[in-house]
């Protein structure tokens, strides 16, 4: 009697601590999945921050150019030429800063 009251006392425990591992596993399961989703927004904000970064280098890249002319035109007399070429490149910046890529 008593070795099948400890293979019975044995197979309680064993089944307990069954039981206990498959409620560990669904719940590393479900962290994973969460992590797992966090980790998939973080790169996509990772990417639109880089591609934010891109076009802020070429608005920079536009503001040295156009600072580059205006002061080679200001050295001559085109102040015509001048207004154009700021004119087009505030409104490529502006463009820009609504979002569109030209």
């Amino acid at each position: 009697m008593a070795g099948i009251a400890s293979i019975v006392t044995s197979n309680r425990a064993g089944g307990e601590i069954i039981t206990s591992y498959k409620e560990q596993m669904v719940l590393l399961k479900e962290s994973n999945l969460l992590i797992r989703e966090e980790n998939d927004e973080l790169r996509k904000r990772h990417d639109k921050n880089l591609r934010r970064i891109s076009m802020l280098e070429t608005d920079l890249r536009l503001i040295k150019n156009a600072l580059g002319i205006l002061l080679a035109m200001t050295e001559t007399d085109h102040s015509d030429k001048l207004c154009n070429e700021v004119d087009r490149l505030i409104s490529t910046l502006e463009d820009r800063s609504d979002g569109n890529d030209k």
